[in-house]
């Protein structure tokens, strides 16, 4: 059976180490074909705000960062790109286990799935199985 691919994925950590780690990850599954990664919610507003046809079909963000952390980047991402709001998959990826975080997951509907890290193959699997089978069909259709 061939393996399920997405084109481009877009990961979102201030953590060098983590970006190293989930993204070795994704590059043995050969299952995404782009990687992009992002150092803060803020550069990766501006990637997407430049970006027209290259939007990335999975996002993958962190909780805990300086300058704009993982929650306000997804209201921001909800608030300002409503174009392209159902084009991407979105994805909390956090070593986080607060039960507050869970909790305000919850209260976004609009956000997909919340992982916590390392992010394994199983994971991303499950992820762009989800994306591939229900995501799509609920986005279109």
């Amino acid at each position: 059976m061939k393996k399920q691919q997405v084109d481009s994925l877009l990961m979102i950590d201030d953590d060098d180490l983590w970006l190293m780690m989930n993204t070795i990850v994704i590059d043995r599954s050969q299952a995404v074909n782009t990687v992009v990664q992002a150092k803060s919610g803020a550069l990766a507003l501006r990637f997407l705000e430049q970006s027209k046809d290259d939007w990335p079909q999975i996002i993958f963000c962190d909780i805990q960062m300086p300058i704009m952390n993982g929650w306000e980047f997804f209201d921001q991402y909800y608030e300002r790109f409503d174009q392209n709001r159902d084009r991407s998959m979105l994805c909390m990826l956090s070593s986080s286990q607060n039960e507050i975080d869970r909790q305000y997951f919850i209260e976004r509907s609009y956000l997909s799935m919340y992982l916590t890290k390392p992010l394994n193959p199983q994971q991303l699997e499950e992820v762009i199985h989800y994306y591939q089978n229900e995501f799509k069909l609920k986005t279109t259709g």
